[in-house]
């Protein structure tokens, strides 16, 4: 089997040497590269032929994307974000660009370890669609490891404006934002407001109680302090 696959390949090869029809070549190419791919597993020759097609037809999406999952079979990190971008300028669907942003920033952040990088990329997912919230949970995070307190907080004041977002979840990103206000911004009126918040959903939290009580006789508001402590 792979002597006739072999021999296809051969024949693939002398068709696209000898034609003189760009598009045509481009499809022989194209069809030895698979051949070269799955048939005959030799990858970096799929490579190679996945390249001139390219050249030859720049804006061919599918030779992008094929030569996208060879180069993730691979982990080529560096080469799967440089299709990546050059993918985007073939797409005017934004929510396409949005995906491949998004894959953009999963790799940036997880496998290159570029977290500037990283934020870039969620950063233009976000100048597409302000509200896509995958692409604020992902900043939270990175900011988080970073100890980035401003980026953080205001992230997570978009979170929280997000009509999606869970209750549980609001919960515990309220306490993160009333903790990050108070402890790190230095905070402490902006503060009490998101503890207040924590309390509107979960009436009962001991966390947003005892921080309440707190921040009330830190900062002089003796009535309320005296309402948290009954």
């Amino acid at each position: 089997a792979t002597q006739d696959f072999d021999a296809l390949y051969q024949n693939l090869n002398a068709q696209a040497e000898v034609t003189t029809d760009p598009d045509r070549q481009a499809d022989l190419l194209s069809q030895q590269a698979t051949l070269a791919e799955q048939a005959l597993d030799r990858r970096e020759d799929a490579i190679e032929l996945l390249r001139r097609v390219i050249d030859l037809q720049p804006d061919n999406r599918d030779a992008h994307q094929k030569l996208r999952n060879i180069y993730l079979g691979e982990a080529r990190w560096s080469d799967v974000v440089d299709i990546l971008e050059r993918e985007i300028t073939l797409t005017i669907e934004p929510e396409e660009q949005i995906g491949l942003y998004e894959q953009m920033g999963v790799i940036w952040s997880e496998s290159l370890e570029d977290e500037v990088r990283a934020l870039d990329a969620w950063q233009a997912a976000l100048q597409l669609d302000p509200e896509y919230l995958p692409a604020l949970v992902a900043m939270h995070d990175i900011y988080a490891r970073r100890s980035d307190y401003h980026e953080l907080s205001n992230t997570l004041e978009r979170m929280l404006d997000h009509p999606s977002l869970p209750d549980d979840r609001k919960i515990e990103y309220w306490v993160e934002y009333a903790d990050i206000l108070g402890d790190m911004l230095q905070r402490p009126e902006d503060a009490i407001q998101a503890w207040r918040s924590v309390m509107m959903i979960d009436p009962g939290n001991s966390l947003a109680l005892d921080a309440l009580e707190r921040l009330y006789l830190q900062e002089g508001h003796w009535e309320e302090a005296v309402t948290v402590l009954d």
